[in-house]
């Protein structure tokens, strides 16, 4: 019907509004996460005096993730909705593969009129993953960074 998760996903995937207040916060967060990759926890030790095991840079945007999501739905983010994002992901990801699968063939059809069509069509759908993705890990990752410094505190306590 017209409130399965899957209606409600791409209705709201495909709300101009949403699309608009997301994009640039997303990318902005992919950006970071890439930059991650480089300024990790190593980096970060040596030359930015963190803590072990830290990854401010990862935490950063778990925290940020967390308050955009506040901002964007008008509530905090709860546990089930990993849940409700992670099936998310799942539709997003069953819809781009065929997707990409028919891009190929126009491609090789030399039909780019509709090439370019189905892409313009689709990216919404790469947003929304996007930041199904970040919903369905970051926050989570900022958790267990949380009780991972908890934890190194409390050892280096025992330590001393």
């Amino acid at each position: 019907g017209m409130d399965s998760p899957i209606v409600r996903a791409l209705a709201e995937a495909y709300n101009f509004e949403m699309i608009s207040r997301k994009f640039s916060p997303i990318v902005w967060m992919r950006f970071l996460k890439m930059i991650a990759i480089v300024v990790n926890e190593a980096f970060g030790r040596i030359f930015l005096k963190w803590d072990r095991g830290e990854s401010r840079l990862l935490d950063f945007v778990g925290e940020h993730c967390i308050t955009f999501f506040n901002d964007l739905y008008l509530r905090p983010l709860h546990t089930d909705d990993s849940v409700v994002f992670l099936w998310r992901r799942l539709y997003y990801c069953l819809l781009t593969m065929p997707a990409t699968i028919i891009h190929i063939l126009l491609g090789r059809m030399d039909q780019y009129a509709l090439s370019l069509l189905l892409t313009v069509i689709l990216i919404p759908i790469v947003i929304e993953r996007q930041w199904a993705t970040l919903v369905t890990k970051m926050p989570s990752r900022l958790q267990r960074s949380r009780i991972q410094k908890a934890w190194f505190r409390f050892d280096a306590a025992l330590r001393s």
